[in-house]
């Protein structure tokens, strides 16, 4: 076994000590792939964008686009009301 063989192992055993050590963040009993809310509509409000709002609905930004009749130069104003079914 080369030297930079052992030395890599001896980094691996420091680096997994090192982790086994650490403590352990609390869990959010939260999937990060929450479903997207039941909602029909949704009311824009300031900082939403059409990216931020079809993510918050499982949509793609066409298909934001295609149900609320927008084309591309289309822009969303706070209170306008996007349907999301």
């Amino acid at each position: 076994m080369s030297d930079r063989h052992k030395e890599l192992l001896q980094l691996r055993k420091e680096l997994q000590t090192k982790r086994a050590k650490m403590p352990v963040a609390p869990s959010t009993n939260q999937p990060k792939s929450a479903a997207p809310p039941k909602a029909t509509q949704h009311v824009v409000k300031k900082g939403d964008t059409l990216y931020s709002v079809s993510r918050t609905y499982g949509l793609t930004v066409d298909r934001l686009r295609t149900i609320n009749k927008l084309d591309k130069n289309s822009v969303i104003f706070v209170g306008q009301k996007l349907t999301v079914k």
